[in-house]
């Protein structure tokens, strides 16, 4: 293969990886923007259901500031994804710059082999020709080497010119990203007038919210006495579940001992007590361990008020709330969805949480509580998706508010971490 040819398919070989990479980021970035436009329509239809109401509450707050969050983000991408085309479209630009360069070379290169090949045609015929020569074959081989040269040259410059055609017919398409992202983005800075309005609204909700004081810590004391009481009903389940678990297996394994049968791994030991059996998580695909990071949120068009852990308040610098799970507040009457297939070990009242139901997944827990109405009972044998109940309102604000939590044997797991 001619040293040129080679550098040409080495030089596009190395231009066509750099493209795959850049397309497959301007992917993601993609699915990061229409991701993040969902949040933000979810978000839009929460605050409009209180749009009308004059009271501020704290979830409301909340809301707000993930709307802002969610702006800033969608922006930050946006200008990711131009970036990312404009270099694109400057490294093709320079592919073709290079392209007619070489284009221009093999056009001077072969015009000087056709005009030598024409003063031989015009000027000498073939008998002064092959007489100017040593011998015949001598002749013979010089002109076969001006064919073959003028063959392989025309050969490059076509290759050349059907590239310099594909590469501006990539630009133009590049191009014209570059204008629709340009313009998305010149839509997205226009609504920082809308940005300064939420700014403007959340300072008016916390001037609003730090005057009733004394009635918020009320609530949040009231809230704290409520998460307890679950806390302790949910410790109380797992550690009752546990406790007869193992002693279920040894009863199941010393009836088989004595009636001559050889032990067992039984993972499904027969039920008694309070103990409810489900298959054994194997960590796989199929399992609830397997399923971390991809598991669906319990409520469709759902936000997170409220994170895992301990959170500092939104309005007072010195006071700290605890969170077991997360709070999602929700559309209202919105469905709740079991996260994966698995037993319901529990369904109880807490003051303050509404009704609870308790979902075991091998050696996991999940717990939906301040649910409406209920639609499962204890023992029922679940699928991943099964409807639970509906979301309740929130005692204090009106609002429609599920409570998460997810559970590893007797250690609390921020839930967010596993859905996706």
């Amino acid at each position: 293969m001619h040293y040129k040819s080679l550098i040409i398919i080495v030089f596009f070989l190395f231009t066509f990886a750099f493209l795959l990479k850049g397309q497959n980021s301007r992917s993601t970035l993609e699915s990061k923007r229409k991701e993040l436009n969902k949040q933000i329509e979810n978000t839009s239809k929460l605050l409009s259901q209180t749009s009308k109401s004059k009271q501020h509450t704290l979830q409301e707050l909340s809301t707000l500031q993930k709307q802002m969050e969610s702006r800033g983000d969608l922006i930050k991408v946006i200008r990711q994804e131009l970036d990312s085309i404009e270099a694109l479209l400057e490294t093709k630009q320079e592919d073709v710059l290079r392209l007619t360069a070489d284009l221009n070379k093999m056009k001077s290169a072969y015009k000087k082999v056709l005009v030598q090949l024409y003063r031989h045609k015009t000027n000498n015929n073939i008998v002064y020709f092959l007489f100017s020569s040593e011998n015949f074959n001598k002749a013979f081989e010089k002109q076969m080497y001006l064919s073959q040269l003028e063959k392989r040259r025309s050969q490059q410059a076509s290759v050349i010119r059907k590239t310099q055609i594909s590469a501006k017919t990539e630009i133009g398409i590049l191009e014209s990203q570059r204008k629709e992202k340009a313009l998305l983005l010149g839509e997205e800075l226009d609504q920082s007038g809308s940005l300064n309005q939420e700014l403007t609204e959340k300072d008016k909700m916390m001037r609003s919210l730090k005057s009733k004081e004394s009635q918020l810590r009320k609530e949040l004391a009231a809230k704290e006495d409520s998460k307890k009481q679950l806390n302790n009903k949910i410790e109380g389940i797992i550690r009752d579940q546990i406790a007869a678990s193992k002693s279920d297996s040894r009863q199941y394994n010393n009836s088989r001992s004595k009636s001559g049968v050889k032990k067992s791994n039984d993972p499904r030991p027969s039920k008694s007590g309070k103990y409810i059996p489900s298959e054994p998580d194997r960590g796989d695909e199929s399992s609830f361990a397997g399923r971390k990071g991809r598991l669906s949120p319990p409520v469709s068009g759902a936000v997170v008020v409220s994170k895992f852990g301990k959170q500092q308040h939104p309005l007072f610098e010195q006071v700290f709330t605890h969170n077991n799970g997360i709070d999602m507040r929700t559309p209202a009457n919105a469905n709740v969805r079991a996260v994966h297939k698995g037993t319901v070990v529990s369904v109880f009242a807490v003051p303050g949480n509404g009704n609870a139901v308790m979902i075991k997944h091998g050696a996991y827990y999940t717990t939906y509580s301040n649910l409406s109405n209920v639609y499962v009972k204890r023992g029922d044998e679940l699928a991943t998706g099964a409807s639970l109940g509906t979301v309740g309102k929130d005692i204090t604000t009106g609002n429609y508010l599920l409570h998460f939590e997810l559970w590893n044997g007797k250690n609390k797991e921020n839930p967010e971490s596993w859905l996706k």
